[in-house]
C-alpha cells in the first residue's frame, strides 16, 4: 500500500521578496521530504484569514509555514485543529503550539549601528509600522535603540502610523505627499541624523518625503531599511538595506516541521538564524560609495561653519593629505577646504544679515577667536569687511 503523501501548506504575503526567498530555502529541502506535497496559500490581507471552510481551498494540511503578524488571529484556528505551525517571524513566539524561526536581529542591529558609526553619525531613529499591533517588532525595534544607547549614540524609537501596510498595500508607496505626521517628524528631527526603517518599503517612503522637504540624503538625514527587498533598489536615492538569511530562514522551517510531523514535537520553539548582510547604497554613503568619503563630507558639512582644519580630515581618513583631496575632489567635484571655506562664509552671511546681532557674536558663532581674525578671514574669501558687506546686503547692492 502506498504511503500517504503529506499536506504542506505555505502561507506568505505573494508580492514580498522574503516570502520568495524562504519559499525557495522550503522548497531546496523538500528534495530530502519527497513525501510532502506542498501548496501555496497567499495571504493577501493582513489579519483575513487565508483559509476557506475545512483548509486552505478546501484542503486539510499536514502542517503549514507561515508568516504571520500577531494580529493574524485565523492562526489559533489551526491551532485548534492540532496543526503544527511553524511561523517564519517573531510575532508568535511563546504561543504554544507555534513553532518560531527568525533571523538573529542583535546580528543585524549590531551590524547596522557600526555602519552609522563609521559614518561618523551620532544620532539614530529606527520607525516601525503600526507597533500597537506588532509586539515583537516593537520590542525588536527597542532593543536596536539601547544597543545604540549602549554604542554611545542618541537613539529613540518613532513609529509609523496608518492601516495600510507600506509593505503590502503598494499604493501607499505612491502617496507619499500624504504622508503628513512623517513629514512633521522629518522637519523637526535634529540633524544629522540616521534613520533605521523596519522594512525597506518604509525607507522608500522616508526618503520620498525627505526628498519633498529638501533633506539632503545622505548629509543630512542617512537612511538605511532592514530587509532585502527589491523596492530598496528602486528609492530615490537607492537604500542601503541589511537582512540576514531568508533562505536559511527558509530550510530551518521545513526542517523543523519535519522533524515534529515525524517525532510529535517540534525540535525548538524559537531558533534564531545568525549572520547578516549590509548592502551599502546612495542612502548613506552617498555617490561617493565611499563610507570614508561619506563620512568626511557629513563632517564638513556638520562642522564648517566652526572650522575644520585639513589635519582633522586627515586623521578621520586614515589618508594621507594627498590622496585625501583626490579622491574628494574626484566625488564631490571640489577641494574639501574649498568646500569648508565657502559653508563657512555662507555662515557668515547668514548671521550678517541679522542685523541685531553684535558682529563680535558673529565671529565667535563661526568659531573665530577674535573679531579681528574673523574680519580679516571674511575680506579675504568675499572682498567685504564685515560691516561693508552687511551695509551692501541691506541696501540691495549685492
Amino acid at each position: 500500500m502506498e504511503k500517504r503523501r503529506k499536506v504542506i501548506v505555505l502561507v506568505f504575503p505573494p508580492i514580498t521578496d522574503y516570502s520568495r526567498r524562504v519559499t525557495l530555502g522550503i522548497v531546496e529541502r523538500h528534495l530530502a521530504y519527497r513525501d510532502w506535497t506542498i501548496i501555496q496559500v497567499p495571504r493577501l490581507i493582513l489579519g483575513e484569514s487565508p483559509f476557506a471552510t475545512g483548509g486552505g481551498g478546501g484542503v486539510n494540511p499536514d502542517g503549514v509555514i507561515v508568516w504571520a503578524e500577531a494580529r493574524d488571529l485565523w492562526v489559533h484556528d489551526l491551532l485548534g485543529r492540532g496543526i503544527p505551525v511553524v511561523n517564519c517571524g517573531k510575532e508568535w513566539i511563546g504561543v504554544k503550539g507555534v513553532a518560531s524561526v527568525h533571523f538573529n536581529y542583535d546580528d543585524i542591529h549590531r551590524t547596522m549601528i557600526r555602519h552609522f558609526s563609521e559614518l561618523g553619525l551620532k544620532r539614530v531613529v529606527a520607525v516601525g509600522h503600526l507597533l500597537e499591533k506588532r509586539p515583537n517588532t516593537r520590542r525588536t525595534l527597542e532593543d536596536f535603540v539601547e544597543m545604540a544607547r549602549d554604542a554611545g549614540m542618541d537613539s529613540r524609537l518613532w513609529e509609523l502610523g496608518g492601516k495600510d501596510s507600506p509593505m503590502v498595500m503598494p499604493r501607499r508607496l505612491l502617496a507619499t505627499e500624504q504622508e503628513s505626521e512623517l513629514a512633521d517628524f522629518l522637519g523637526k528631527l535634529r540633524k544629522p541624523a540616521a534613520v533605521y526603517c523596519y522594512g525597506s518599503h518604509i525607507g522608500y517612503i522616508v526618503a520620498a518625503v525627505a526628498s519633498r522637504l529638501g533633506i539632503k540624503v545622505p548629509a543630512k538625514l542617512a537612511i538605511a531599511g532592514f530587509g532585502g527587498e527589491m523596492v530598496a533598489s528602486f528609492a530615490d536615492p537607492p537604500l542601503t538595506t541589511i537582512d540576514g538569511s531568508a533562505h536559511e530562514i527558509g530550510r530551518a522551517a521545513a526542517d523543523c516541521l519535519a522533524d515534529w510531523l515525524e517525532h510529535g514535537e517540534p525540535p525548538f520553539t524559537d531558533l534564531a538564524i545568525p549572520g547578516s548582510e549590509l548592502i551599502e547604497r546612495e542612502s548613506t554613503i552617498g555617490k561617493s560609495g565611499s563610507v570614508v568619503m561619506a563620512a568626511i563630507h557629513r563632517f564638513i558639512s556638520a562642522h564648517a561653519k566652526r572650522g575644520v582644519t585639513l589635519g582633522e580630515l586627515v586623521a578621520m581618513s586614515g589618508l594621507s593629505v594627498k590622496t585625501l583631496v583626490r579622491q574628494y575632489h574626484e566625488t564631490f567635484g571640489l577641494d574639501p577646504m574649498k568646500e569648508i571655506h565657502q559653508l563657512r562664509v555662507l555662515e557668515a552671511k547668514r548671521l550678517l544679515d541679522k542685523h541685531s546681532l553684535p558682529i563680535s557674536e558673529v565671529a565667535s558663532n563661526c568659531g573665530f577667536t577674535s573679531q579681528a581674525a574673523f574680519a580679516n578671514y571674511f575680506q579675504r574669501h568675499t572682498g567685504y569687511a564685515p560691516r561693508q558687506y552687511r551695509k551692501a546686503s541691506s541696501s540691495g547692492e549685492i
